[in-house]
């Protein structure tokens, strides 16, 4: 939703399994005038059910949705060529193992790895590490 507020001209789609909290979000962007914004009720993996025809997206946000590479495969369908797959992550590397294979095998490349640290005390920092990934779909 800051997406839409921050650029107008996007189209935004939100995506949740959650009725609780697409609800919520579409008294927001009622409340807030955004017509930018469509909000649907459904898993990733059969979004595509609402559409006749096939829908392609430029980027795909996601955060806390699935396993990296459950998430490449959840995205791949729904993105353009050359679109992108922006995930906040955490730094398991079995996970990343797995995502970046699995990147290789469906045509998708690692553009970025944005890492930071929460906030938090210094003692903690190594279980408090996230990462924004992105990656580009280069094949079909």
């Amino acid at each position: 939703m800051p997406l839409a507020i921050v650029d107008p001209e996007l189209h935004i789609v939100l995506l949740d399994s959650v009725g609780k909290k697409i609800r919520a979000c579409q008294h927001f962007m009622t409340n807030l005038g955004l017509q930018n914004i469509e909000a649907f009720q459904s898993r990733a993996e059969e979004f595509y059910k609402f559409f006749e025809e096939p829908i392609f997206f430029d980027a795909i946000v996601s955060r806390s949705t699935a396993q990296m590479d459950i998430m490449i495969d959840y995205a791949r369908p729904l993105l353009r060529l050359g679109g992108s797959l922006i995930l906040y992550k955490t730094p398991d590397a079995k996970e990343w193992t797995n995502g970046l294979r699995r990147a290789k095998q469906l045509g998708f490349a690692l553009e970025a790895d944005h890492p930071y640290a929460l906030d938090i005390e210094k003692d903690e920092a190594d279980q408090h590490i996230r990462h924004i990934v992105v990656f580009q779909k280069k094949k079909d």
